[in-house]
């Protein structure tokens, strides 16, 4: 395939013009991050200076095929029984950018979930682009996922574990990469813990102890 019909592949999956796709919406989830995933989780790796493209597909023999414009080694054709995932609401998309500053932005993200033959059964696209502080995320990633309504229409798409997961995205002002694109299953992506009061005040009760103590051994 060449880049411009890469590009029109796309612009057709961004605008849910695929065949009896569905489309609906990936949003950013602020409350959630990971630090690390397993390599089987790799989706596609992109990479090029300046503007990026790339991603993972089927084809309409149902042959997995990467997007030759900048996807580079590791990406794989995920399936939705090998993450464990028969709900939507789980899905999560996950960008890990390795760039040497923070001029990275999003401009297309989504995914595309496949028959074992190859047909589009749903498509959901970011509707912003993204920009994003890879200076802050050194080792993490953002994580994006299906939002309410978009989980709701996808549902039909997880009653097969052999449906394939295909994933897209376009990068811009890209200086060194790769960007890697992870599938995952909520329950493995860690959320950071955010204590309750009461835990916050039993963690304070325990440092003052342990502080009281040592001031009384010292003085010993």
């Amino acid at each position: 395939m060449s880049r411009n019909s890469w590009a029109n592949w796309t612009l057709s999956a961004a605008l849910g013009l695929a065949t009896g796709a569905a489309q609906a919406s990936v949003t950013l989830l602020t409350d959630e991050s990971f630090s690390t995933l397993s390599s089987t989780n790799v989706a596609a790796t992109i990479q090029a200076d300046g503007t990026e493209s790339g991603g993972i597909r089927l084809l309409s023999n149902g042959t997995p095929s990467p997007a030759p414009s900048n996807t580079i080694a590791p990406f794989r054709a995920i399936t939705l029984g090998e993450l464990g995932l028969t709900n939507a609401a789980d899905f999560r998309l996950i960008v890990a950018p390795q760039e040497t500053d923070n001029t990275l932005s999003i401009s297309t993200l989504g995914v595309t979930f496949f028959d074992p033959d190859g047909t589009q059964l749903f498509i959901g696209t970011a509707a912003t682009t993204f920009a994003l502080n890879t200076l802050t995320m050194a080792g993490q990633g953002f994580v994006f996922g299906l939002d309410a309504a978009s989980a709701a229409a996808a549902q039909l798409a997880f009653a097969n574990p052999n449906n394939v997961i295909g994933v897209f995205g376009t990068f811009i002002n890209s200086t060194g990469g790769p960007e890697t694109l992870y599938v995952a299953n909520r329950l493995d992506v860690p959320v950071p813990a955010v204590p309750e009061p009461a835990t916050l005040a039993l963690l304070a009760a325990g440092l003052a102890s342990g502080l009281g103590l040592a001031r009384r051994r010292h003085r010993a």
